[in-house]
């Protein structure tokens, strides 16, 4: 909630709490349902790329490979979509641009008949999903208020969760029956229901300090080592979890089950952890939040292993539910990043820990394609759990501290 500190000099009235609700809680919520769409088609349809590779004729190398390309082109996405955010404040704009690329690199794969084609427009689609995805994350970092922002992460990550469920119980049907072409189209309809939700999108207000005496980090003192030390531990719990999800589905593929029976297993974990992100966030709210962050990379410790051991559909949606709950990791970590950055660095703040989810997908592609095809099932998710220990030492060194980037602040709304 926006403090009030007497009438702002620039439009000549003060923003009271309750304009401050508005702003706060209206605007996330049709970001979020934008978020929602955006996600069935790169989650939904991501999660059976591997089937779909299989009936093109590609070995698990070369669905790993399929994979990976996106990944520099999805932090290049990210990146750029953190710099947009802090240099130009052109957010909505930028959200549209990407959408409508992600639309026609959709249509472009309905016609594709090769897993080489398929994997070149793989790097379009990585480069306009990170940037159309961090795009509404950084938004809601800077229109959340400190005492709401763990909630408003914990919304995005339920939203990303309701995603798996609604994909997961749709999207292998669709494929099954009308065949993969045909969801791809669905997938481009998709983003364009989401540019026009776009259209009410709301620019986060400029801000700056208003009370006497207190000081605060500016942009020019940089990410601070803090932040470093949560991007390591970022690389390393978003290889686990990402790797968790992709060898979930390749372990499914190679033991014959369908495309419906692997989005199945997504949806039933996605489904019973759903609400439990968006809970923790609010929890970190009130409690701090590196507590939790460690107690959901625990989690995963569980998770991975279960995983590696499931042989039947009912093993699989016991680990997917575990993987679920190990997913709380990210709205805790990118809320307690945002509680460190200046506000004028939340852009490339948190554009950087988007990337770390590019590199994720890269590392964890490629290690768990060759993994199965060297070491098999079980030791490829026994190798992926290994990461978790060291992600918990590394987030246990960081110093949680209040932020003071919303408390005092007074809103500039700029000429014009």
């Amino acid at each position: 909630m926006w403090a009030y500190h007497g009438p702002n000099r620039t439009s000549g009235f003060a923003f009271c709490p309750l304009i401050g609700d508005v702003m706060s809680k209206r605007p996330l919520t049709v970001m979020s349902l934008a978020y929602l769409l955006v996600l069935c088609t790169g989650f939904g349809t991501g999660g059976l790329w591997p089937v779909y590779l299989n009936q093109l004729g590609a070995d698990p190398m070369q669905v790993g490979i399929m994979n990976a390309v996106s990944g520099p082109a999805n932090l290049a996405g990210t990146l750029l979509a953190g710099w947009f955010a802090d240099r130009f404040r052109r957010r909505r704009e930028t959200f549209i641009c990407a959408c409508s690329l992600f639309a026609v690199t959709w249509v472009l794969m309905s016609r594709a008949t090769t897993w080489q084609q398929l994997t070149a427009l793989n790097l379009l689609a990585g480069f306009s999903f990170g940037m159309a995805t961090n795009m509404i994350v950084i938004m809601t970092g800077l229109l959340a208020a400190v005492s709401r922002r763990g909630g408003s992460f914990g919304l995005l990550t339920l939203v990303s969760s309701l995603s798996l469920v609604v994909t997961g119980l749709t999207w292998g049907r669709i494929a099954d029956r009308w065949g993969f072409p045909a969801l791809l189209l669905v997938d481009a309809l998709l983003c364009g229901a989401s540019i026009i939700l776009a259209l009410f999108f709301v620019e986060p207000p400029l801000a700056r300090a208003a009370a006497a005496g207190r000081t605060a980090r500016r942009p020019e003192d940089g990410l601070g080592a803090g932040y470093y030390t949560l991007l390591v531990a970022a690389v390393l719990v978003s290889v686990a979890s990402y790797g968790g999800g992709f060898g979930r589905s390749v372990a499914m593929s190679e033991l014959g089950f369908s495309a419906t029976a692997v989005g199945l297993a997504a949806a039933v974990g996605g489904a019973i952890s759903l609400p439990v992100p968006f809970l923790l966030g609010r929890l970190s709210d009130r409690i701090g939040r590196k507590r939790l962050l460690m107690s959901s990379c625990g989690v995963g410790l569980v998770a991975l292993p279960a995983m590696g051991f499931a042989s039947t559909a009912w093993g699989f949606w016991g680990a997917s539910v575990l993987l679920g709950i190990m997913a709380t990791w990210q709205p805790l970590l990118q809320a307690l990043a945002t509680d460190m950055l200046p506000r004028g660095l939340v852009g490339r703040g948190l554009g950087l820990l988007g990337g770390v989810h590019s590199l994720a997908i890269v590392l964890s592609s490629l290690a768990v394609g060759a993994a199965f095809q060297g070491l098999g099932i079980r030791p490829t998710f026994w190798l992926l759990a290994l990461a978790l220990p060291v992600a918990i030492a590394l987030v246990a060194r960081v110093r949680e501290n209040a932020s003071v980037t919303e408390i005092g602040l007074e809103l500039e709304i700029p000429a014009g």
